[in-house]
């Protein structure tokens, strides 16, 4: 059975869900009222979302009829499994056609489709190139979300990344992980894979050796306080919503095209900060500015910058841009005082 859902569809089951907030069961005619009056639907239309829920396994009833019906959220579930890297055979689409697939009852067809390219992206990077002895993997599921933990013994993304790149340091590496395209085995890989999966999933994390690297971990997760960060190897954190609306081609259409391929990339500029160091340095400009004539367009993501000095400004609005006219630079979520410091800059060019 195949289960789309549209954005609405997402925003109705998971404002069903948020119902039953310190509350193990709800009837009927206590869901059905709210629902239609939030989203301006009839209740029939409700008990038919609650259908196709209780058919997905995503909600829990009574076996009876009516408006009397019970409905209860099911029981989380966890499940652990652990792999040597030289057991004979072992790939990504194997363990997860295996293991995993099957244990996926309760999801939309869109959350099935991110978390299989997910999931066989970050794995086969543990197999090919973590240098590792095994790998464990933990699936949990609740209503909301699936949540999948991959962790390796292996040498740890950011130092491989670093040794690679001969960068600096490894936490230079975060910032080189999140523009993409980067790979130590251009022959096999893209490069594109994990830049792909952090952008689909709700929640990504990388985590390694007291660095992490998240995508869209918009609330803490309390998955980490039981995670150690500071092992050698590395940790992934992929979560991503039951009922998602979203999907691997819609990400893969907003940051590639059939004829320009892999063209695109969203770069937060925070990960150049070093603890509470600010963001005004030339050198800091060109770290960032690595490997950027990749691409033909770059978002620059100034979340959780509050100010950039006027040396690292001109290094990418008047140096870089009169250097590369090709590639076009975007600015989103900066502050006023950001955009004051780019603005400045560009009225100074001389054309």
């Amino acid at each position: 059975m195949t289960s789309k859902i549209t954005q609405k569809g997402e925003k109705i089951r998971n404002f069903i869900i948020s119902l039953f907030e310190n509350k193990t069961e709800l009837k009927f005619n206590e869901i059905s009222p709210k629902v239609e009056k939030k989203f301006g639907i009839t209740q029939n239309t409700v008990r038919k979302h609650l259908q196709n829920m209780f058919e997905q396994n995503a909600i829990d009833k009574e076996p009876n009829s009516g408006r009397s019906v019970v409905y209860r959220l099911p029981t989380p579930t966890f499940h652990s499994f652990e792999y040597n890297i030289n057991q004979p055979y072992l790939n990504e689409s194997t363990v997860w056609v295996k293991d995993f697939w099957p244990l996926l009852n309760t999801q939309g067809d869109g959350c099935k489709d991110i978390l299989t390219n997910s999931f066989t992206e970050i794995f086969n990077n543990a197999i090919e190139h973590a240098k590792a002895n095994k790998i464990i993997v933990n699936l949990s599921v609740d209503a909301l979300y699936t949540t999948i933990v991959v962790i390796d013994d292996g040498i740890g993304i950011f130092k491989k990344i670093k040794e690679d790149l001969n960068l600096a340091d490894e936490h230079l590496s975060l910032i080189e992980l999140s523009k993409g395209k980067f790979t130590s085995d251009p022959q096999n890989h893209s490069g594109e894979g994990v830049y792909f999966a952090s952008m689909a999933c709700d929640y990504f994390l990388i985590a390694s050796n007291n660095l992490k690297y998240t995508r869209n971990l918009q609330e803490p997760l309390e998955l980490l306080e039981d995670l150690d960060m500071s092992h050698q190897g590395t940790t992934v954190i992929m979560r991503v919503k039951n009922n998602t609306s979203n999907n691997c081609k819609k990400v893969y259409d907003k940051f590639s095209s059939i004829e320009g391929g892999f063209y695109k990339t969203k770069v937060p500029v925070r990960l150049l900060r070093y603890q509470d160091e600010g963001i005004v340095s030339r050198s800091q400009a060109k770290r960032l500015l690595a490997r950027f004539n990749m691409f033909k367009v770059v978002e620059l993501d100034f979340e959780g910058i509050d100010m950039i000095g006027q040396a690292f400004t001109d290094e990418i609005f008047r140096v870089f841009k009169h250097n590369h006219p090709d590639i076009d630079i975007q600015v989103i979520n900066a502050t006023k005082d950001v955009l004051d410091m780019i603005n400045r800059i560009n009225n100074n060019i001389v054309g």
